[in-house]
C-alpha cells in the first residue's frame, strides 16, 4: 500500500475564512485553528478537520469554537494588513 504525504493546508494558529451551515442557511465565518484533526485508514488520509474559534455567528458578540468543520469548507487564510 502506497503511503500518503498530504498535509493539511491549515495549522493551528492560522486565522481563516471558513462557511458554516446551520443545516438551513450557511453562514461566512472567520476565526483561528485550536486543533486539526487528520483521520487514517490505514496509511490514507481519509478526512482532515479542523476547529476553529470564531465569533458566534448567531450572537456576534459571543466567541464560540466551531467543531468538525471539513477542510473543503475553509475558504483561505486571512491576510493580515501591514499597519
Amino acid at each position: 500500500m502506497k503511503k500518503e504525504l498530504r498535509a493539511p493546508l491549515y495549522r493551528q494558529g492560522d486565522l481563516v475564512n471558513f462557511r458554516f451551515s446551520n443545516g438551513r442557511k450557511e453562514f461566512s465565518c472567520r476565526g483561528t485553528i485550536c486543533t486539526v484533526d487528520m483521520f487514517r485508514s490505514g496509511e490514507q488520509i481519509t478526512g482532515i478537520e479542523y476547529d476553529i474559534e470564531g465569533y458566534d455567528h448567531a450572537s456576534p458578540g459571543k466567541k464560540c469554537i466551531y467543531k468538525h468543520i471539513d477542510e473543503k469548507y475553509i475558504v483561505g487564510r486571512v491576510q493580515k494588513s501591514i499597519g
